[in-house]
């Protein structure tokens, strides 16, 4: 298909509106909203009331988290979602425009195909996000409901005692009077409606942000006929990759302003390259790397098999060496388990040639595993040496582990003994327990065996026996 307009038109509708909804608006409704907030709890006698019993204020103006959240943080947060919707729609014409998105007769996709394109696939994220929002409206209700149901003739610590709730503006009535408990209960039900609806607005925001990495990412597997390809034409020496900038832009400008939905996105350090070097750069590659070793008049002492996944357990409970969470690492048929760098998993002796066997368990994750300390080389890839690419043959410490797929390589253990780790590089799953411990014995004396594991205290080191699996 070319570059022109012809063909079927792009999908219209709601998503079309949201793609192009002027994010100035979203903020100001927003605004808007927390502003009726304000006047809402004024006009229900939420507002203000003084419980003596306690010295303490309640009212909608004395919770910052609704007064201030509402009025400020929530509108700027919504005004850089809706920017990255809209930026979605301009990086995608951007791909059309400069033909970076081929089928697979090499013809270029247009921007209504693309958008079409796009469209489907969102679809089914907008699905799961639209049922996981109606939830959240839900739950909010359910919060709405408990937080109103008592009898507001009685007093504030027999509400307390009774439901279990702490002084807030829903107790309010109890102090203005119960003649006013109608009118808080329906601001209530604004009130926590309102929270639902923001909740829901975050839950599609990120379904659709997803949904975007995961439509660019289809064009660089076997998924599709469609290829995603570099803008050769480009002065950029980025290709046209630079095209993702205002999408990339305001999610970053989202995390600098703190409101990014992501708990793991924050501030970070940018480095950027404004000049040519005083003196020419003269290095070149060499046309002759160095050869990789050959390993094949070592014997092979051992094999081992390393699997990576989630649903990790953990069989240690030492306060300082032990971690919990979802991913581990399993060795050689046992069960998978959490981090523990008290825990020895594998012990190879100082100089012999071992072959390790990465596997991955699955669940749609890649695991770039990293094994420190000694380089190796990949002898097969999903059981067949023919499957190693040419990048692949040199001598390496992260392998990479695609869903359901393995690597199989061989090391040499040489200079040094010593303990070393194991651990995937998707920083996610490294600080949540996928990492093990492991260790190279020397052979001769004099060594501890095995090495005793290091606990660092503002004290000094102290030591202490490490936990040795059976190998």
């Amino acid at each position: 298909m070319g570059n022109s307009d012809a063909g079927p038109r792009p999908a219209t509708g709601v998503w079309s509106y949201l793609e192009n909804i002027p994010p100035a608006l979203v903020a100001a409704l927003a605004l808007l909203t927390g502003v009726l907030l304000i006047v809402g709890s004024v006009l229900s006698h939420t507002n203000k009331a003084t419980f003596s019993q306690i010295g303490k204020t309640l009212g909608y103006f004395y919770e910052v988290n609704w007064s201030v959240n509402y009025v400020v943080a929530i509108p700027i947060a919504l005004y850089f979602c809706a920017s990255a919707m809209n930026a979605i729609r301009h990086v995608i014409a951007e791909l059309a425009k400069n033909k970076m998105i081929v089928g697979a007769n090499g013809k270029p996709r247009d921007r209504v195909y693309l958008l079409n394109d796009w469209h489907r696939l969102v679809k089914r994220f907008l699905y799961v996000g639209l049922v996981l929002a109606l939830l959240a409206i839900a739950i909010s209700w359910r919060e709405w409901f408990q937080n109103f149901a008592y009898d507001p003739a009685l007093g504030v610590k027999t509400v307390m005692a009774q439901t279990g709730l702490l002084p807030g503006w829903n107790l309010a009535p109890t102090v203005n009077g119960q003649q006013f408990f109608r009118q808080a209960k329906m601001f209530g039900f604004f009130a926590f409606t309102v929270q639902g609806l923001v909740a829901g607005f975050y839950i599609l925001f990120i379904c659709v942000i997803y949904g975007f990495a995961t439509w660019i990412y289809r064009f660089t597997t076997d998924s599709t006929s469609d290829e995603l390809v570099p803008d050769v034409a480009s002065p950029d020496p980025r290709k046209g990759f630079e095209r993702f900038e205002p999408l990339i832009e305001t999610l970053l400008s989202a995390a600098l302003a703190g409101s990014s939905t992501d708990p793991c996105v924050g501030r970070f350090l940018e480095f950027r390259v404004v000049r040519n070097p005083a003196t020419p750069d003269v290095s070149q590659v060499p046309a002759v790397m160095i050869p990789n070793p050959d390993l094949s008049a070592i014997p092979v002492a051992r094999t081992r098999t390393f699997v990576f996944g989630d649903g990790a357990s953990q069989n240690t409970n030492d306060p300082v060496t032990s971690f919990r969470g979802p991913w581990g690492i399993g060795t050689d048929s046992g069960e998978v388990l959490n981090a523990d760098f008290g825990r020895i998993s594998a012990a190879p002796s100082f100089g012999t040639r071992e072959i390790w066997n990465l596997v991955n368990d699955g669940g749609g994750w890649d695991h770039p595993v990293h094994i420190h300390f000694e380089e190796g080389q990949i002898l097969k890839r999903n059981g067949s040496a023919s499957n190693v690419p040419a990048w692949e043959k040199g001598r390496k410490d992260v392998y990479r582990l695609r869903p359901d797929g393995s690597v199989q390589l061989t090391m040499q253990f040489r200079d040094f003994g010593g303990m070393f780790m194991e651990h995937c590089h998707n920083t996610l799953h490294e600080d949540n327990a996928m990492l093990l411990r492991w260790e190279i014995d020397d052979g001769g004396s004099p060594f501890l065996r095995p090495l005793p594991t290091p606990i660092p205290t503002p004290q000094g080191v102290r030591f202490q026996a490490p936990t040795v699996l059976k190998f």
